[in-house]
């Protein structure tokens, strides 16, 4: 089948940029209003405040770059560019395109760190598990800048697929391994701590648990559908890639709002079963999971348990009582 040609790509890329940036500005409004009026905020609060500011920066940036490739292709220089806008989008030793690369390097790193962390917390602290995620994300790095840098140096005429060839796959074979690496340690870990506290109360974590899966599976599905268009050598990974912008911004809320508004249910009479906002990662949100994942802890802890009669049931040992509490990180 032929391929979508150049010029026609990086227009259809832009419509479904701006919708999912739309989509965005709506999510993180309300996201910065939750945050904000939080009544027990911490430090947390504050870092993730942050991230959704620089996630929905990062997404303003790259769509004011494509929207100026786009006027500079169609409207101040067709005329004076070889080879007419198809040559102009396709010069990805242009600085704009290179600029473009690195929006996306940094909201991807961003977004792989928060996954990372948020499995770091969940596990209590457990430097084993992200041995892998972080050696992954270092990866990342040094593979996705790399390509930046390389753009300035190839032939002119060379497309995207032979300035970054096996470079880009690597990139985006590594950033989907660690989301969904973090994303199954999360899940397993709040599935467990739920089966841990369900004899002793009616609430469940399912929310929690499909909150992070669906968040995920948003930004792996779309991170899938751009390397298959990459590996196929085709235009197609254009709109891919500059929907995966946004995107990382919306899965980063999603988290945090699908828990901050859907967990009400999860609070309990029978010990003391809280829910608490933190902040953590991103799908790749997302992700994000991800990320990312917003965070929020849950911390589970049943100290004492008493009957009507007033006869007291046995705590916990000790091990048991570690076993419970969870902490839980939006993403992504």
């Amino acid at each position: 089948m032929a391929d979508i040609p150049l010029d026609k790509a990086d227009i259809i890329a832009i419509f479904l940029e701006t919708l999912l940036y739309g989509i965005s500005l709506t999510l993180v409004c309300i996201t910065l209003w939750v945050l904000v009026n939080k009544q027990d905020k911490t430090k947390t609060h504050r870092i993730m405040f942050a991230i959704a500011i620089s996630l929905f920066f990062l997404a303003t940036v790259h769509i004011i770059l494509d929207v100026v490739r786009i006027l500079e292709a169609f409207v101040f220089l067709p005329d004076s560019i070889p080879g007419g806008p198809i040559g102009y989008l396709g010069n990805v030793s242009n600085p704009l395109f290179i600029a473009k690369t690195v929006v996306y390097v940094t909201q991807t790193l961003i977004g792989d760190s928060l996954v990372t962390w948020r499995c770091y917390a969940v596990h209590r602290g457990n430097k084993y598990v992200i041995i892998y995620p972080a050696l992954s994300v270092a990866s990342c790095a040094a593979t996705g800048y790399f390509v930046a840098w390389n753009q300035t140096n190839v032939m002119p005429g060379s497309t995207i697929f032979q300035a970054g060839g096996a470079w880009i796959t690597a990139f985006f074979v590594l950033t989907m391994s660690t989301n969904v690496y973090c994303t199954s340690l999360i899940v397993y870990r709040i599935w467990t701590s739920s089966r841990a506290v369900a004899s002793y109360h009616q609430s469940s974590l399912i929310p929690v648990i499909l909150a992070v899966v669906e968040s995920a599976g948003l930004y792996s599905s779309m991170l899938l559908a751009l390397l298959i268009t990459y590996l196929l050598n085709s235009n197609g990974q254009y709109p891919a890639l500059d929907m995966m912008i946004p995107l990382i911004s919306i899965v980063f809320s999603l988290i945090i709002l699908q828990i901050s508004f859907g967990m009400s249910g999860v609070k309990g009479s029978a010990g003391n079963y809280s829910t608490s906002e933190h902040a953590g990662t991103a799908r790749h949100g997302f992700s994000s999971t991800v990320p990312s994942y917003p965070l929020q802890a849950i911390s589970v802890e049943i100290s004492r348990v008493t009957n009507s009669d007033d006869t007291s049931v046995p705590k916990f040992n000790k091990d048991q009582k570690q076993a419970i509490p969870a902490q839980i990180w939006e993403q992504a």
